[in-house]
């Protein structure tokens, strides 16, 4: 440990020394979690708002707070679903990321808060968007003058893939009662309006741009004068890249209407014996309905179970002699279905029980005067399944593609013939049966031009975290390595001063790894438990002001039989010493 403290030493010169704006590392008393719920508490004093004064919070686990006295005016439900409508007519709101979170004991979520005399500070800790697993912290602190603080965390971002308003996220105050809501601002800008009301909105999940900002509201009665900085010396960690060799169960892409741009494409995924292989590189050819096909799934959100004219192999070594097609664009490869939901949904969608392909999950009405309908039949061994110009839910705009299931191979063709593109979002995608870790959504028109794996097990890559803040003067935070592959009970640990842009370490005998750290301060190893592949480098940080702002990277490494090199590495970590 010697040796890693005098290359901490060695980053002082290049520390960034200044004034430190930091959330509040204290969080005070727990007052709970989980999704979809809402906390009441003190704030233990008359906070000034816009020309009121309130003593009661009530904390939404989806990221944000209203005021009220003993409950007047009367707070909302919790709400997933942020719009101005509701920022302008709900009670008093004070938004430090209203989107759709969880706050769940499973991430360590917990919502917090600190009361002290002239001061409350709510904070969201190890909060995630819906269906994800990455955690993040969230901050509100409230003055007795009036002065509103926000602190977000690297990770912040409205990024819910639930539906198109989940994926919504707003921050910012209002006094709500019907105020007058003026236009959405920049909050990363320093702004004076005389508006109650400030606010930035982002209508398109992972468009948010305060993540490591800090934002002063200093009241100007009416108005606000807002003052936003990067958070500057503040102790943080967070990963970055991916962990070889990480194999997905699934992948998708969620995407407008106006963005959907895979009409006149094909995509095939190739059965192999642990998995498929998806390509758009196999032209396909549209085959139109025979007189005789069968017309299934004719109403709207619904289901219905055809038969194969013989078992077509499936994932987990088995077969189906079933398809359950919803009409909403969903196919299950079994004889049960995974509901006829019409919003697609990410996290819905990588959770449901039976194997599921989605050509496009999207809200479809056959049932509609004009519409065109789902069809089904069986010839040459190839299933054919065919929404054949069917009109998006309230429109009379239609969309055509086409399903080929072969029997014998089990691999599954879509032909996109004409996409009308109305109506709200679409899901393409493919995913194994039951829950798994999720992962990132993919650009398909670009990923599948060189293919896309997904086996019948998830396998996690190898995962680096921070455990814990890498504060001055802390004993306690560490470097937790886990998914390391049951070989040798040996881990390394690669510390450098900067990132790395994936590097591909093909090169050498890693392929499907990458290279995230520069490496060149320290290399030291840890010891893994075995068979659970977890271990622990414990990352003492010296009392040491000139250290404040310093930055570090760093990488895992374990041995394995699964690439020519015999070994594997973790994501990259970054962390930054701080206060």
């Amino acid at each position: 440990m010697s040796h890693l403290s005098t290359g901490l030493a060695a980053l002082t010169c290049c520390a960034a020394v200044s004034a430190q704006i930091c959330p509040e590392r204290n969080l005070g008393a727990p007052v709970g979690g989980g999704d979809e719920a809402v906390f009441a508490a003190s704030i233990g004093f008359a906070f000034p708002f816009a020309g009121a004064t309130y003593t009661d919070l009530h904390i939404c686990t989806n990221g944000y707070l209203q005021l009220s006295n003993g409950g007047v005016p009367a707070p909302s439900a919790s709400d997933y679903t942020p719009t101005q409508a509701e920022l302008q007519s709900g009670s008093p709101r004070i938004c430090a990321m209203w989107c759709d979170l969880n706050v769940v004991a499973a991430n360590g979520g917990q919502i917090y808060v600190d009361n002290q005399p002239g001061r409350c500070v709510v904070t969201w800790d190890n909060a995630v968007n819906y269906g994800l697993t990455t955690p993040f912290q969230l901050q509100v602190q409230l003055s007795a003058s009036g002065e509103i603080d926000f602190y977000w965390s690297e990770g912040a971002v409205n990024d819910s893939g639930y539906n198109a308003a989940g994926g919504h996220g707003i921050v910012g105050v209002s006094p709500g009662q019907g105020a007058t809501l003026p236009a959405p601002s920049d909050l990363t800008t320093v702004l004076s309006t005389t508006d109650d009301s400030l606010f930035e909105e982002w209508l398109v999940q992972g468009y948010s741009d305060v993540a490591g900002y800090n934002l002063h509201l200093i009241p100007s009665g009416p108005g606000w004068i807002s003052i936003p900085s990067p958070q500057g010396g503040c102790a943080a960690s967070h990963a970055y890249g991916t962990g070889c060799l990480n194999t997905p169960d699934s992948f998708y892409e969620l995407m407008s209407a106006a963005t959907f741009d895979l009409s006149g494409a094909t995509i095939t995924l190739q059965r192999g014996a642990t998995g498929y292989h998806a390509t758009d590189a196999i032209a396909g050819t549209y085959v139109a309905p025979s007189l005789t096909a069968q017309i299934i799934a004719n109403a709207d959100d619904t289901v219905q179970t055809v038969t194969l004219a013989s078992p077509m192999p499936v994932a987990g070594g088995g077969t189906t002699s079933f398809l359950t097609v919803s009409s909403n664009g969903n196919v299950a490869l079994a004889g049960t279905g995974n509901g006829a939901g019409f919003a697609p949904d990410a996290g819905l969608f990588l959770g449901f029980a039976q194997n599921a392909f989605a050509p496009a999950w999207h809200d479809y009405n056959p049932a509609l005067a004009g519409s065109g309908k789902i069809k089904f039949e069986q010839a040459g061994g190839i299933a054919y399944l065919t929404w054949e110009d069917v009109y998006t839910y309230g429109t009379t705009t239609s969309d055509r593609f086409q399903v080929q299931f072969d029997l014998a191979t089990g691999d599954i063709t879509t032909v996109y013939d004409v996409m009308g593109g109305a109506g709200a979002q679409y899901l393409v995608g493919y995913s194994c049966a039951g829950a798994t870790w999720r992962p990132e959504a993919k650009d398909l028109s670009v990923a599948l031009s060189t293919g896309v794996d997904v086996g019948d097990v998830a396998v996690q890559g190898l995962t680096l975290a921070g455990d814990g803040l890498p504060l001055l003067g802390s004993n306690t935070f560490a470097l937790a390595t886990s998914a390391a592959p049951n070989v040798v009970p040996i881990g390394l640990v690669f510390f450098g001063s900067g990132q790395l842009p994936a590097i591909d370490l093909g090169v050498i005998g890693m392929p499907g790894c990458h290279g995230y750290t520069t490496a060149e301060l320290l290399t030291a190893s840890f010891s893994l438990s075995l068979p659970l592949g977890a271990g622990s480098f414990p990352l003492p940080v010296p009392n040491s002001a000139p250290l404040i702002g310093a930055v570090l990277t760093a990488q895992s490494a374990a041995f394995s039989l699964q690439t020519p090199l015999n070994v594997v590495v973790s994501n990259g970590l970054f962390i930054e010493l701080g206060v």
